[in-house]
């Protein structure tokens, strides 16, 4: 079979230190399958196709033998596929028999299941599990099955104890031991220092996540297909971060030193442990690198001192580390009634919170209750793979962003014994709210990511005046540039610190000073150096402006280089979240019709007031954009050299086959430079026109694309 998609991995190196232990954040109670392999789409035919049309196309370019199953009505059709292939693959295929135009629509037909409660004897004790809308506050489970019992391509890690053998869990996959720094990452059942029993931790967690259900014993877990790998960092006196940092990047699939690596990395990272202090810059290091790896760490919030009472994790004396780490998504924990666990930290640091009290879950030899909120992070980690079992595209940033939409939290209830609040300013805050499955998988299902938020314009930096701390120089320095100005752009004018892929400026030149060459400036994310290409010019004593979309580095910083000197007055209108619909690119020059730079000619388009013909170019397959999957494209147009009568000039930027739009991007007079940010979506055939009105060059500067 031909149709393979690639597997891509990022490899960033990292040195390995030894700070102190970590504990676990518990606080005991005594006491297959659908494989996810596609066989059969539905097409809707072209009129005047045959059901040949799309089966041949199939056949012939995609290696798949395919025949009709039924017919539904009219044109749409069950095409019945000669062999299984997964969805990845089918995702792609549908896609390209949509861009081959050949036929009207295609889907995978997908399975749908009885909403009904599991068989396991001890799903009646699992109160956790419910609907929210009951008596117990629950994450309505049975309703997000409806949409998916989860995906066996989703790997959860859980970063524990280890694992025991036990008849109502999975067989995990090979996992790693960096206690004993063995291949065995089974739990020897430790017990010492303050633990008088074996704590059987990572068992407990495990069978929160993925318990056997179904199988008519036992309890049921949230994720029924995806698959668990057990890595023990933590022995009876707990562990180290040193071995939890080399967890975090051997789980997410980045090296360890002497140590293979790890074949079936993991989306989800499940960490119910923590300790006292701030997180240190190599746990960090850690959690982002595995962040770029596309991995989604999910930590406990921490259930207090010793006293096991929960405790303010905005105060210093208070730091609980990794929940007070960047990148993470922090679990406080509730009780049946909604309210705040009495044990469970809180504060501003929190992201949500989930049942944490009186969890049923396996151990060693039968099954017992727990609380704390190491159990309320595996209710969270099993709904976030479940997400990611609908859409396995979606990123820490994605999640994040879908966390915070409407209902996908409930609200915590509204009495004061309830000491919890999604109010950031209250004295008791658990985060957005008790995570609903149900919501959660439903919004995962249906939505694209909104790519785009816009914002009341805000001025975020002046050079005149030091509005945002960069000074009140002029940058730049005469015909020779100077030293770009460094900005955090994140953080500031309403855009968020993290889960911000681009932002959307104005940027203006004012007091410029620039010899008879003429002066330009360069905005760009400072990670990546500067580009070939230039967002904004102009010319001594100016003051001009240009919208710009710009990447922001790693590190939520921007660069401005100015050849000439300039003030820079930096305004922000919007961002960009991390998402699989947007992807940035650094800057790229893609067409240049003073020197053929993307086969579009060396002449100036337009022709005088009358207008001319438009020029037609190819903007998918150029500058890193896909050659498919492409719904619109973020470009800077710069016009140079511009002729025009009186009345001025104009150009337009549109996809070709909709025809000229009544509206203008960019105006331009005579002997002119001049540039504008422009979103474009292409045609079915990857490309845009530009019309011209008067006579100009054109350059056309790429810099991201959006999925269709």
């Amino acid at each position: 079979m031909k149709l393979r998609l690639p597997a891509i991995a990022l490899f960033i190196g990292l040195t390995i230190a030894t700070v102190p232990m970590r504990s676990l954040a518990t606080v005991e109670v005594a006491t297959q399958a659908n494989d996810d392999l596609i066989t059969e789409l539905i097409v809707e035919r072209l009129p005047g196709r045959s059901s040949l049309s799309a089966m041949s196309l199939i056949e012939n370019e995609f290696d798949l033998d395919a025949s009709v199953e039924s017919k539904i009505f009219d044109r749409l059709e069950v095409i019945q596929l000669d062999q299984p292939i997964t969805r990845a693959e089918a995702d792609s295929l549908v896609q390209q028999l949509v861009d081959t135009g050949k036929v009207e629509s295609a889907e995978i037909n997908e399975k749908r299941y009885a909403v009904t409660a599991p068989n396991d004897p001890e799903y009646v004790n699992q109160w956790y599990l419910k609907d929210f809308a009951t008596t117990d506050k629950g994450i309505g489970i049975e309703s997000a099955w409806s949409h998916t019992t989860g995906s066996p391509s989703i790997v959860v890690a859980v970063i524990d104890t280890g694992y025991t053998v036990h008849p109502d869990l999975p067989t995990p996959l090979p996992g790693y031991d960096f206690f004993d720094n063995d291949a065995d990452a089974t739990d020897p059942g430790d017990a010492g220092c303050d633990q008088l029993n074996p704590s059987w931790h990572g068992t407990k967690v495990a069978g929160i996540i993925g318990a056997k259900t179904n199988n008519g014993i036992g309890v049921a877990g949230i994720n029924q297909q995806s698959q668990i790998q057990h890595i023990r960092i933590l022995g009876p006196c707990g562990g180290d971060t040193s071995d939890e940092i080399k967890a975090i990047r051997w789980a997410a699939g980045l090296p360890v030193h002497g140590i293979s690596l790890n074949p079936t990395p993991a989306r989800v990272l499940n960490l119910s442990l923590g300790g006292g202090g701030n997180c240190s810059e190599l746990e960090q290091s850690a959690i982002n690198d595995a962040v770029a790896a596309g991995a989604i760490v999910v930590v406990a919030a921490g259930n207090g001192g010793s006293d096991n009472v929960g405790d303010d994790l905005d105060l210093p004396q208070n730091a609980f580390s990794p929940a007070n780490c960047n990148n993470v998504i922090t679990v406080a924990a509730t009780t049946s009634t909604g309210a705040r666990a009495s044990y469970t930290n809180f504060g501003s640091i929190v992201d949500i919170a989930a049942p944490g009290s009186n969890i049923r879950t396996t151990t060693v030899g039968g099954y017992t209750s727990v609380s704390g909120t190491s159990f309320a992070t595996p209710i969270v980690s099993g709904i976030i793979s479940l997400m990611l079992s609908v859409k396995p595209g979606l990123d820490y940033y994605g999640v994040l962003t879908l966390l915070r939409k409407d209902n996908v939290a409930n609200s915590f209830p509204s009495s004061p014994s309830s000491q919890c609040s999604n109010d950031i300013s209250a004295t008791y805050y658990c985060g957005l709210g008790i995570l609903d499955a149900n919501h959660a998988v439903h919004t995962a299902f249906l939505i694209a990511l909104e790519v785009f938020e816009p914002l009341q314009p805000t001025r975020v930096a002046d050079t005149r005046s030091n509005i945002g701390n960069v000074g009140t120089n002029k940058i730049g320095n005469g015909a020779s540039g100077g030293t770009p100005l460094t900005f955090k752009i994140t953080g500031i004018g309403n855009i968020p610190t993290t889960g911000v892929s681009a932002v959307s400026l104005n940027i203006t030149a004012v007091n410029t000073q620039v010899g008879d060459e003429g002066g330009y400036l360069k905005v760009y994310p400072c990670a990546s150096g500067q580009p070939d290409v230039s967002n904004l010019n102009f010319v001594s004593n100016q003051t001009i402006a240009n919208a710009v979309i710009v990447p922001v580095d790693t590190n939520g910083n921007i660069c401005i280089y100015v050849y000439g000197q300039a003030h820079i007055l930096i305004d922000t209108n919007g961002w960009f979240a991390n998402s699989v619909n947007f992807t940035t690119i650094t800057p790229t020059r893609v067409a240049d019709t003073r020197s053929n730079i993307g086969n579009v000619g060396t002449n100036k388009i337009g022709d005088g007031a009358s207008g001319g013909t438009p020029l037609t170019f190819k903007i998918t397959g150029t500058g890193n954009i896909p050659t498919t999957g492409v719904s619109a494209v973020s470009l800077n147009i710069t016009a140079v050299n511009t002729q025009v009568g009186n009345v001025g000039g104009y150009l337009k930027v549109y996809p070709c086959a909709s025809g000229q739009p009544d509206i203008s991007n960019l105006n331009f007079v005579s002997n002119q430079t001049i540039a504008n940010a422009v979103i474009v979506p292409v045609d079915t055939n990857g490309n845009i026109c530009i019309y011209v009105y008067g006579k100009a060059h054109i350059l056309i500067d790429a810099n991201g694309w959006f999925a269709t």
